[in-house]
């Protein structure tokens, strides 16, 4: 029967004695192997810095200032294959135009710039490119056909907004490496998140603030990438919140354009209306038309009556007030030709007529029936003119009821239009105080540039080095048991075959 093989405690530190020599070469072979591995692995360092989404000030007393992006939105943008796209078209273009500015011509027109000319040999190429215009780098760097191209915008501004030592670390970029980039890369380069906290047991967005962080095969260009994409979404952040601004001015200003026409148009079609009505003929012949028939002219007038009070359970109202009262009143009064009108002038015919007849039933006269006849024409004359007067007198305020009803509805409809763009008078002045702010910030989006990272985040030799060494002793004291195992296992048969 084979025995089984076994091993105690003195059996295996037996073993490792005896295997001392192989089990210390492994080890420090592999510690060695792994300290070169560590040595030649390309490096990965990692610069970070913090998006702080805070509104400007201005914000919280202007209307027309969209309220700002969520921080979550803001993370989204800033991880888009668009910004992604915009970082990597700025990276090669960005890259060869600034190997072409240290190189002459253009070097020796940015020393020749009459803005830095004084302290140009005090400066690196590279801080010359810094410290030059827009204008000149435009002129440049961007060909005359192209010169109105806006997508040359933003590729400008990002050089005139980079360091000396971004630009120094963009220029050193391989224009093969760039070539061969891709979205997919830049997705495992550049890395954002958005601080979350416990609220309860909820987790709440707390802290509007994003960490910002990108990783490249040396610091300089780590912080640079860092930067430039900073730089770029702070731009695009700008473009889209400034775009939001012009769309609300130019639909408040065609706004106001359309309200100003609408009025314009209620105005022309009020004053048609007055001069088509003409109440003021109206007035004056319904006027007449009354004292031709009652001897009386009416008189308006606008009674206001004001009557102050205290009331002293009402604390917010601590001192006297007043409250007054108005309403229209109507008086008539008698004219000079009061005798003369027709109403009057009936009444004493029917005085005189009644009288007549008295008298007549007293005792006939041929005179007192010729008066009464006569009395009795002339009544039914000024019946006949009463009567037609009085059509002609409602006809006329008919008239002037039907165009004060019209006037007045043209009125309220003129008042509201003038309300309107009373109402956006306030947004045409934000809209005039915005474009003044041609070069201010609308953006909610803020950040310090980040610094050059002291430590890179890969390779770690040191734990590298130690994990060898681990590794190394594990295999090297399995390589020795299994040396051991193996004679025990070979031994036997070779003995049973002698």
């Amino acid at each position: 029967m084979a025995e089984t093989l076994t091993y105690d405690l003195i059996s295996i530190l037996r073993v490792l004695y005896r295997k001392r020599r192989m089990i210390v070469l492994g080890t420090i072979a592999a510690a060695v192997i792994a300290a070169i591995a560590a040595l030649l692995w390309p490096q990965t360092w990692r610069a970070e810095t913090i998006a702080i989404v805070s509104p400007p000030k201005y914000k919280e007393t202007l209307s027309l200032v969209s309220n700002p992006f969520d921080v979550l939105t803001y993370q989204s943008i800033m991880l888009s294959d668009g910004q992604l796209d915009e970082v990597q078209r700025t990276l090669r273009w960005g890259s060869e135009a600034v190997r072409t500015l240290i190189t002459p011509p253009e070097l020796d027109r940015l020393k020749a710039n009459p803005n830095i000319q004084d302290k140009a040999l005090r400066l690196t190429p590279y801080q010359l490119i810094q410290n030059t215009n827009t204008t000149l780098l435009t002129e440049l760097l961007i060909p005359e056909d192209d010169s109105d191209n806006p997508e040359y915008d933003i590729y400008i501004y990002s050089l005139s907004q980079l360091g000396a030592d971004d630009l120094e670390a963009l220029g050193g970029l391989d224009a093969d490496e760039l070539q061969d980039l891709t979205i997919f890369d830049l997705r495992k380069m550049l890395f954002a998140s958005v601080s979350i906290v416990k609220e309860t047991n909820l987790e709440t967005i707390y802290s509007p603030v994003i960490r910002v962080s990108a990783e490249y095969d040396t610091g300089e260009r780590a912080r640079m990438l860092t930067n430039l994409w900073m730089l770029l979404f702070q731009y695009r952040s700008e473009r889209t919140v400034r775009s939001i601004v012009m769309r609300q001015i130019d639909m408040f200003r065609e706004r106001a354009v359309s309200k100003e026409k609408d009025l314009g148009t209620i105005e022309t079609d009020w004053k048609n209306a007055q001069q088509e009505a003409d109440l003021e003929t109206l007035y004056a012949d319904a006027a007449s038309k009354w004292i031709l028939l009652k001897g009386v002219a009416p008189v308006y007038k606008r009674v206001k009556q004001s009557k102050e009070e205290f009331d002293l359970e009402e604390s917010d109202r601590p001192f006297m007030t007043e409250e007054s009262q108005e309403w229209d009143s109507i008086q008539f009064n008698i004219t000079a030709e009061y005798e003369k009108a027709l109403l009057p002038q009936s009444q004493e015919l029917k005085a005189e007529i009644s009288f007549l007849k008295k008298q007549i039933e007293r005792g006939a006269s041929d005179e007192l029936s010729m008066q009464l006849a006569t009395a009795q024409d002339r009544l039914a004359a000024l019946q006949s003119e009463i009567k037609s007067t009085s059509s002609a007198l409602d006809k006329t305020l008919s008239q002037i009821r039907t165009y004060e009803t019209k006037l007045r509805l043209q009125h309220i409809q003129l008042e509201r239009a003038r309300t309107a763009i009373e109402v956006l008078e306030p947004y045409l002045g934000e809209a005039n105080l915005l474009e003044q702010n041609k070069d201010g910030r609308y953006s909610d989006i803020s950040y310090n540039p980040a610094i050059k990272p002291d430590k890179r985040v890969f390779p770690k030799r040191t734990m590298m080095t130690a994990c060898g060494l681990l590794v190394g002793l594990l295999l090297s004291c399995g390589w020795a048991f299994l040396q051991d195992i193996w004679a025990e296992v070979v031994r036997p048969e070779s003995e049973t075959q002698a």
